[in-house]
């Protein structure tokens, strides 16, 4: 079947889209075509699935680094780990807005040589996400303000101060903070009566699937986060996302790839 074009159609495969991917092949493809681009569909998500809003993130390598020492010998020194479970527990204290939704995340942490090795170094990643840029901004100034205070406190597993101790003492008390940005989605959304959501909701229809629709970080980030039309579908449903037992049902496939050549074709016809 030949679909007649209006314009010039762009098919793109990226990389780099989950993780600390950030985005950047969709990021890439922008530098590279984002002058010619009037509107996106990206492919990800569940089938029968319209994203029109873009959830945005900012993600956080925390580096913490100490004394450390014998587990012994110098018992009391500040320990890398140590104060990151203090800067962790607070963290999983703060209270996020449920609307906007607002949600935060330490995903990996490591550091420490040794079972009886007061840590030097430990390291975590945070992700953090929200549906509204001021809130995300509001919880990352929160998620630093708490890395920085236990930095100053320069607290040990045994929360001791420096008056009274020698310098060499509280050097042993210190910490140290490296924070860098490894991640850094925009967001945006399109109306859920834009011609483009209409024209998902009216194929889905068509193949007898109800649509469901749902916020998402997706490849569909970029363009809506440069006030660019897009949407994300999917052609397949999917199952355990994010996990090791994660997997598709590719029997929808021939249905989704029916979905996305109608969905083009009535945008460029």
């Amino acid at each position: 079947m030949q679909t007649p074009l209006r314009g010039r159609l762009l098919i793109v495969a990226t990389a780099g889209e989950e993780g600390l991917g950030d985005l950047r092949g969709m990021k890439q493809a922008f530098k590279c075509f984002g002058s010619e681009i009037d509107m996106v569909i990206a492919i990800d998500t569940h089938f029968g699935m319209i994203t029109h809003t873009g959830i945005a993130s900012r993600r956080l390598q925390v580096g913490v680094s100490a004394a450390g020492g014998h587990s012994w010998e110098d018992f009391g020194a500040a320990s890398a780990i140590h104060a990151m479970g203090h800067m962790i527990s607070d963290i999983a204290r703060l209270e996020v807005p449920a609307d906007p939704r607002t949600s935060y995340n330490v995903g990996v942490i490591s550091g420490g040589t040794s079972v009886n090795t007061i840590a030097s170094h430990a390291e975590m990643l945070i992700d953090m996400r929200s549906t509204d840029a001021q809130c995300l901004a509001d919880l990352e100034r929160q998620v630093r303000l708490i890395l920085q205070r236990h930095s100053e406190q320069g607290r040990s597993g045994q929360e001791r101060g420096t008056m009274g101790h020698s310098e060499s003492e509280q050097d042993q008390n210190h910490i140290a903070l490296d924070i860098k940005v490894v991640g850094d989605r925009p967001g945006g959304s399109i109306a859920a009566d834009h011609p483009l959501v209409r024209a998902c909701h009216e194929v889905l229809t068509a193949l007898q699937v109800s649509p469901t629709y749902r916020e998402a970080s997706t490849d569909a980030n970029v363009p809506l986060g440069q006030h660019i039309p897009a949407v994300c579908i999917g052609i397949a449903e999917g199952f355990g996302a994010h996990s090791s037992n994660e997997y598709m049902d590719v029997r929808q496939f021939p249905d989704g790839m029916a979905q996305l050549h109608m969905l083009v074709a009535r945008l460029l016809s």
